[in-house]
């Protein structure tokens, strides 16, 4: 820029001609004069320009490095995040790998829980129904024990019954009642 402001006030260097003494000024004086006073004007403008430049440039470089610094951290957070969804998902694998080898456990367990009880059941079942068997096969004794007792006691009173002795004692009642009667009708 300054090469610019440098070289423009020396063009029109050559242009001015005329007469300096009448009154009247010359083509090339007043275009000298327009060309010196626009000239000015436009080193004027040319250097506010380049400050303006030179600001925005300044401001642009101060905003390029707090963004590459912001852009440098977001990269950074990003990494770091992506690692540590990266660790979670890990933790998450292992944890779901635990939990299935705790289920395959506890089925295992249960499976085996299962078939001790299966058995367990199946062996109290069968000691359940020899004791059931045991003590019906002890009741059907018991109770042919008593119809056999029954059934002699039965037979010996009627053996009794039937004897010479037991037929004279019913004889002598059947007698007596017989009597009785007779005598209660003739009162």
């Amino acid at each position: 820029m300054k090469d610019v402001a440098s070289v423009l006030p020396n063009i029109g260097h050559g242009v001015r001609q005329g007469k300096s003494s009448s009154r009247r000024h010359s083509l090339g004086e007043l275009i000298y004069n327009a060309f010196r006073k626009c000239n000015q004007r436009v080193v004027t403008a040319l250097c506010k320009a380049k400050d303006k430049i030179s600001d925005i440039a300044y401001e642009a470089n101060k905003l390029n490095q707090a963004t590459s610094g912001t852009v440098h951290e977001a990269k950074e957070k990003v990494k770091d995040k992506a690692w540590e969804t990266v660790q979670e998902g890990q933790d998450v694998k292992e944890r779901v790998k635990e939990s299935i080898d705790k289920a395959n456990e506890a089925a295992t367990t249960i499976e085996d829980t299962a078939k001790t009880m299966g058995d367990d059941i199946v062996t109290n079942t069968s000691k359940q129904v020899e004791n059931v068997q045991e003590k019906a096969m002890e009741d059907t004794v018991q109770a042919a024990n008593k119809v056999k007792t029954s059934t002699n006691k039965f037979l010996d009173g009627l053996k009794y019954m039937t004897s010479m002795e037991a037929l004279n004692t019913v004889m002598g009642i059947a007698n007596l009642l017989g009597l009785a009667t007779t005598y209660g009708m003739s009162v």
